[in-house]
């Protein structure tokens, strides 16, 4: 529970006692141990102490491939989670082929069109995406997102992530009416699951202006971002950062539009949120 509340502070301390406990009682190879490893590794990682969180993953994969066999499906989860640990290394090289042994057992076991394997795909997708390898992260997001719809439906929240992901990598390549339809679907579906007000929906209406403003539809992207700002303001309050990062979006694109009069006041109020939390000799 304290590891899906992101309270790793908390659960570190009961992860090391119930490891140790484990091992006393069952023996350090021990397939218990083993998923106690699995699970810890994330608390760890979430901390920013990845290269401990890596070597737990690798033991509790070694443990598990010894006690049941290789090709079992938490082998496949163990590897999900040692690649995502690499991942966040810049570790790619070692990475993928992690991901890809992980998708190849999903989809012996369980077959192609399972969730797990739209899991993984997404999963190898970002890695192939942030190395800017789009031809070979497309059709991944995609095989993902046909999986997604089939199983959940197409307004499920996991519909709109992939959805999300794919229009970032169409946008990243300039092909922005592909992107388009993509970010306002996502929108929708987040909009129907957390209400008008939500933080994700704000970041997708992020995402949406930036296609928008990159096609030259400024119109629409004003009206975005004074929503935007609406819900920023809503959810954190009118001194958070993020209304000032907004706020000073807003001010450039009426700027672009020479309403410099509407601009200033904009600008100004970024500036004295940004003053007033970071101090007035902060570089930004």
């Amino acid at each position: 529970m304290l590891r899906r509340q992101a309270k790793y502070d908390e659960a570190e301390p009961l992860y090391r006692r119930a490891l140790a406990i484990q091992e006393m009682v069952h023996g350090p190879g021990h397939s218990i141990v083993a998923n106690t490893l699995d699970n810890f590794a994330p608390v760890l990682s979430g901390q920013g102490e990845h290269s401990e969180a890596e070597l737990l993953c690798r033991r509790a994969l070694t443990m598990i491939e010894t006690a049941r066999r290789r090709d079992h499906p938490q082998v496949a989860v163990t590897l999900n989670n040692l690649a995502g640990l690499l991942q966040h290394q810049d570790k790619y090289d070692e990475a993928e082929p992690l991901y890809r042994r992980a998708l190849s057992i999903e989809e012996e076991v369980y077959g192609p069109d399972h969730p797990s394997v739209a899991c993984i795909l997404n999963n190898l997708a970002i890695l192939l995406d942030g190395q800017e390898r789009y031809d070979k992260a497309e059709p991944l997001y995609r095989r993902a997102l046909s999986i997604e719809e089939a199983v959940y439906g197409p307004d499920h929240p996991s519909v709109a992530c992939t959805l999300n992901n794919l229009a970032i990598l169409l946008d990243g390549q300039e092909r922005y009416d592909k992107a388009e339809p993509l970010y306002r679907r996502a929108l929708a579906i987040g909009e129907a699951v957390h209400g008008p007000d939500h933080p994700e929906v704000a970041n997708m209406l992020n995402n949406l202006i930036m296609v928008l403003m990159n096609q030259g539809k400024r119109d629409e992207a004003e009206s975005l971002y004074r929503r935007t700002l609406a819900t920023e303001e809503a959810v954190h309050g009118s001194d958070h950062p993020e209304v000032a990062s907004t706020l000073y979006k807003l001010a450039i694109l009426l700027d672009k539009l020479e309403r410099c009069d509407e601009a200033e006041p904009l600008y100004r109020r970024a500036l004295a949120i940004e003053e007033a939390v970071h101090g007035s000799d902060h570089p930004e």
